[in-house]
């Protein structure tokens, strides 16, 4: 049976424990991936340094091209084609661009202001 993975989005703003929360769930088997650093490596092989505004004109040039949720989009494909089958992936971006994260069966995404560490570890258990 070729079941489905689960993916977790974890959604938040600077410092409000999204990193904390992946490495939770990290301890109940997930692999771990940062929107943030694909940015940064993006910005990398563009020869760019990896400030604020360098990486959120990165980040507004792809939705423009590809449409809101293009980074979670891609991730999620390169995750799941990986054969993992427990993924949470991180981002600080609005709600509202967050539609790669939730595509798909197998999915969720918790934004870090309305989730419990123990809810979302909670979830993680059952898959």
């Amino acid at each position: 049976m070729n079941r489905k993975p689960i993916v977790i989005g974890i959604v938040g703003g600077p410092a409000t424990g999204k990193g904390e929360i992946a490495g939770l769930l990290q301890e109940n088997g997930f692999i771990s991936y940062s929107l943030s650093d694909a940015l940064r490596a993006r910005a990398t092989i563009l020869g760019l340094s990896h400030d604020r505004q360098v990486l959120t004109d990165i980040a507004n040039n792809l939705r423009a091209e590809f449409g809101a949720g293009a980074l979670a989009r891609e991730a999620r494909k390169m995750l799941e084609g990986s054969g993992y089958r427990k993924i949470v992936i991180e981002s600080n971006q609005a709600s509202r661009r967050s539609e790669g994260f939730t595509e798909g069966n197998g999915s969720l995404c918790y934004w870090r202001d309305h989730a419990s560490s123990k809810e979302i570890c909670a979830y993680a258990k059952k898959g």
